[in-house]
């Protein structure tokens, strides 16, 4: 599952917003229950404080806990619990979350597709992303310059 962002609306409206959650192999939007548990592994790896009704943080961190909680999440509630945050780091461009769920650990990434692209073509063939290949990986990347080539 991958999020791809574009800053489309920063300037008009002063603030980031995802508009569609797509899948990362054909770009089509995904089901709201999909979407959701997209949302709540991005939240995994965002730096969100504050209350549900004045939440604080990155402006994207807050976009995707906006979109979390307009999908249905609830606050504060994710795909998770956090057993070690790594924060955004801008020379790796790139942040993190080590979690826990129902099936044992996973690790939530948030970055730049240039930044993260790297990282899933490294566990190409690992039991934890069998599916990654070199094919799915260019797939992706074809979605990413449509999506971003759209706006």
């Amino acid at each position: 599952e991958v999020i791809c962002t574009d800053k489309t609306g920063t300037l008009t409206e002063n603030r980031l917003a995802v508009d569609t959650v797509v899948a990362p192999l054909t770009g089509a939007p995904l089901a709201p229950a999909d979407a959701l548990r997209v949302l709540g592994v991005a939240c995994l790896a965002c730096e969100v404080h504050g209350s549900p009704a004045a939440p604080s943080g990155d402006p994207l961190d807050l976009a995707v806990a906006v979109a979390y909680a307009a999908q249905g999440g609830a606050p504060g509630v994710t795909a998770g619990t956090v057993v070690r945050h790594f924060a955004f780091d801008p020379t790796r461009r790139r942040a993190a979350a080590l979690a826990r769920d129902g099936n044992g650990l996973m690790l939530a990434w948030k970055g730049a597709w240039e930044a993260l692209r790297p990282r899933l073509a490294a566990c190409r063939g690992a039991e934890v992303a069998p599916s990654i290949d070199a094919a799915r990986l260019d797939e992706i990347d074809a979605n990413v310059r449509r999506l971003a080539g759209a706006g």
